[in-house]
This record gives structure tokens, sequence and C-alpha cells, in this order.
């Protein structure tokens, strides 16, 4: 006596051609709907990924905008301290800005190296 086992794995949003026929046999025309839901599924997932990379793209753009207009803020402030006399403050504050902008841009370019690798 033999015990054999058999497993199906399928991936994607279509059943297998015989599952479509079967279907189909049972109510005519099923496998033509299976085929269109499946296929505005695929669409609205690409819509929905398409969008979600506008999203990203924007918020981007923000968060530089927004990091440039803190950086200018604070060379500005750090220039005013060294000019009226706090030059060691002026210089921690520049310096300290500096090194923010330096760990934000390698931690973003790790983030992304990672991502995408």
């Amino acid at each position: 006596m033999r015990l054999a086992r058999s497993r199906e794995i399928r991936v994607g949003p279509l059943p297998p051609p015989a599952d479509l026929r079967e279907y189909d046999s049972i109510v005519p025309g099923a496998a033509d709907r299976i085929i269109a839901m499946a296929e505005s599924r695929v669409a609205h997932q690409q819509r929905m990924e398409e969008q979600q990379s506008r999203r990203d793209s924007r918020h981007s753009f923000v968060g530089v905008g927004a990091g440039l207009l803190v950086t200018l803020f604070v060379v500005s402030l750090s220039g005013w301290l060294i000019d009226n006399g706090h030059a060691i403050y002026g210089t921690v504050l520049a310096s300290t800005n500096l090194a923010s902008l330096a760990a934000v841009f390698v931690v973003g370019s790790r983030q992304r190296q990672s991502t995408e690798g």
C-alpha cells in the first residue's frame, strides 16, 4: 500500500486554466468575469502604487525644503551671534547644525541603500 500526497501552490490572481474551464461550465461567462476581476485588481494596485510614489516624492521635497529653511535660519543666527561678540556660541551652533545635516544625509543614504539592495 502506498500513500501519495500532493500539494499545489499557485501564485497570482488567476486560477489555473482547468479551474477556469470548470467555472465556465457551471456558470457560462464566469471565466471572463474572473479574468476581468483580476485585471481590475491589478490596475487598482498599480494606481495605488503610483499614488504612493507621488506622495513619497512630495513628502521628500517638503522635508528637503524644511531642512533648507531651518539651516538658513541657524546659519544666519550663528553669523549674527559671531558678529555680536558671541563667537563661541555662534561657532557651536553652526558646527552642531553642520553635524546634524551630515548625520541626516548619511542615515538617509544608508536607508536608501538598504531598501534598494
